[in-house]
């Protein structure tokens, strides 16, 4: 809320020369920690939240073990959600990337750590720069782009998990023969000489 309330004094100031370059200041170092807590979401899949009030929320009670007992539990959905008080340079787009590729890397933790070793390491200078200033594009500029390519490599390092090590193809395989689905124009074949039967 505070990375909010100086992107508004930003804006309503935006004119004024000096209290721009005073806001934008301001706005770099309180935001300097919750950078640092997207930047080990996004490229380790940890959450880093002392005082409650990151972009990511983790409900640790829930753990991995409560699917063995329902299959249709929602581990994934609730595990971690989205905060309400999403900073105005993020943007709901751009939050709900960042929330995807986390979760996304914790689904690869969770069923090979080994796949995570596969993924490039972070870059040294983190995001990259992030413009404060009131006429700044929200999620857009350098640190968009390198969230969005984490997020399209963990996506395909998880896919290519679940495919490979998780015989995805073979399972659906295995699916379209118990269904018919393999047999389709057989099956319709025999519905509509059976429909006058």
């Amino acid at each position: 809320s505070v990375l909010n309330l100086l992107h508004r004094e930003g804006g309503d100031h935006a004119g004024d020369n000096a209290v721009s370059v005073l806001v934008q200041r301001l706005s770099k170092a309180a935001a300097a920690p919750y950078i640092r807590a997207v930047e080990l979401w996004v490229y380790d899949g940890q959450v880093d939240d002392p005082y409650d009030e990151f972009l990511i929320v983790e409900q640790n009670s829930m753990k991995k073990e409560s699917l063995m007992d329902d299959y249709n539990a929602v581990f994934w959905s609730k595990r971690y959600s989205l905060r309400g008080d999403i900073p105005h340079f993020i943007g709901d787009q751009l939050a709900q990337k960042i929330l995807t590729t986390g979760k996304y890397l914790n689904a690869m933790r969770e069923t090979d750590v080994a796949s995570l070793a596969t993924l490039p390491s972070r870059p040294n200078d983190g995001l990259g720069k992030i413009p404060f200033d009131a006429n700044a594009l929200i999620g857009t500029g350098k640190y968009a782009d390198r969230i969005g390519e984490r997020f399209e490599l963990a996506a395909n390092a998880l896919l290519r998990q679940v495919w490979d090590r998780g015989e995805l193809r073979t399972r659906l395989a295995s699916m379209k023969m118990y269904f018919l689905i393999s047999q389709g124009d057989y099956l319709v074949h025999f519905l509509d000489t059976a429909k006058s039967e």
